[in-house]
């Protein structure tokens, strides 16, 4: 009878144990996916929000930009490679609309930026442009052909020195309007034929340089506005994901608080299965007593039975 007794004693310890075993292994597990046990979500947050408030405050994507202006097209696409790195892992941590976006005007940044890699220097095609204009330049003076001399002159002024790409558009265009205008002229001269011809052979010799600044520049001024529509991208996906980020960071606050009542609560529970021992194992050694006392008045009424009738 009392084996039975601690029998149910021990099953109801056991039962008890695992119960309080699993509740404490669910809070851990839950709390652990949150990654709040190890920190990992707290610390992925914070690197999110430092990298997009890092964007708000510098010049957005314009270091790509400056990058393609002086004529680094490779550095500009391991910048935006960087840059979409950083963006990768805010979007990893936290998902929000416009990501997609922004990441395929980057792409396109990307790949404008490779096509510039084709390209020669600027400075190197206006040095050959140079060379062949002033030998065009000391052919018209020889032949003292003074309207062609004076736009020569107004030619080698907008090309000499230091070329600012911002302005290249520019540049090409005056340079073309300043050729076409002497091809007109030259036609309408009184040149003969073959002076003509010469003259018309020397300048479409020259446009060969300014068609190669012209591509440049169409594709230059190409990347700028692809520039613009990524720096829009941006500024729509920051406005969507800073106020996501404080959300997280306060859900991470109240998660810290669940944490703390989950252990409290498991504290509570191993507390009163402690106490409800000393509860169990009273009211079981009772019961097994009275049951063990009824069992000693029993057998003993069977004995006296039993000596009555064999008197």
């Amino acid at each position: 009878m009392m084996s039975q007794f601690s029998k149910k004693l021990i099953q109801f310890y056991q039962i008890s144990l695992l119960f309080v075993m699993i509740c404490t292994l669910g809070t851990i597990l839950y709390f652990w996916k949150l990654g709040f046990i190890d920190g990992s979500r707290s610390k992925n947050l914070h690197k999110a929000s430092y990298i997009v408030e890092s964007y708000q405050k510098k010049a957005n994507l314009d270091e790509i930009y400056l990058n393609v202006i002086n004529e680094n097209p490779r550095m500009a696409i391991e910048k935006a490679k960087a840059i979409e790195s950083d963006f990768a892992k805010v979007n990893s941590e936290i998902e929000v609309k416009g990501y997609q976006e922004l990441k395929d005007d980057i792409q396109k940044l990307k790949i404008s930026a490779a096509n510039l890699i084709s390209f020669s220097k600027v400075g190197k095609v206006i040095n050959v442009f140079n060379l062949k204009m002033n030998k065009f330049y000391d052919y018209v003076k020889l032949n003292r052909w003074r309207t062609l001399d004076r736009m020569s002159k107004r030619v080698f002024s907008q090309t000499k020195g230091h070329i600012n790409s911002s302005k290249l558009n520019s540049l090409v265009q005056n340079v073309d309007r300043d050729f076409e205008t002497m091809i007109k002229v030259t036609e309408s001269s009184v040149l003969s034929r073959k002076d003509k011809s010469e003259i018309i052979s020397r300048i479409t010799n020259l446009q060969i340089e300014i068609q190669m600044l012209k591509k440049y520049a169409d594709e230059i001024k190409f990347f700028k506005q692809l520039n613009q529509q990524a720096n829009k991208s941006l500024a729509g996906w920051i406005k969507n994901i800073s106020p996501e980020i404080t959300l997280q960071k306060l859900q991470i606050e109240q998660i810290g608080k669940y944490y703390v009542m989950g252990l409290m609560g498991i504290l509570f529970a191993l507390t009163l299965v402690f106490f409800c021992s000393f509860i169990v194992n009273k009211f079981f050694l009772r019961r097994a007593q009275d049951k063990f006392e009824a069992y000693i008045e029993g057998y003993l009424a069977d004995q006296m039975l039993a000596s009555k009738s064999l008197v």
